[in-house]
């Protein structure tokens, strides 16, 4: 299931849904709060 790209840079990332012209950017602090928040812990390969 493909959600859209996902573009990284140094200060921010953003993701452009399905193919949407407008994207939603976080900056890196904002989703290090969103994944301590929301995410799970675990051994993921990576």
């Amino acid at each position: 299931m493909l959600l859209g790209p996902l573009n990284v840079s140094k200060g921010t990332i953003v993701w452009l849904r399905g193919n949407k012209q407008k994207g939603i950017r976080l900056q890196w602090e904002q989703l290090d709060r969103l994944a301590r928040g929301h995410g799970k812990k675990g051994d993921y390969p990576v």
